[in-house]
């Protein structure tokens, strides 16, 4: 999914059951850097930015093993 610029997604997935909507389309965003357009708005790059933010903030919060791939710092 590296390459996907196009998502439409419903919120009733289970992944998103805890989430309230704008934290899941932060970290959907954040989550895909190709992403140009979710559920059928584009993502400007004031949003892309904010989401990211969003993401490292949650992230570096939890343990370390626990972390997505971008987040591990590779020695």
């Amino acid at each position: 999914m590296p390459s996907l610029t196009n998502l439409r997604l419903g919120n009733t997935l289970p992944v998103f059951q805890s989430w309230i909507e704008p934290d899941c389309r932060a970290h959907v965003i954040a989550r895909l850097p190709k992403l140009t357009t979710y559920n059928r708005s584009v993502i400007d790059s004031e949003e892309r930015e904010s989401a990211e933010r969003e993401f490292v903030r949650y992230y570096g919060q939890i343990d370390p093993d626990k972390r997505p791939n971008r987040l591990v710092i590779k020695s």
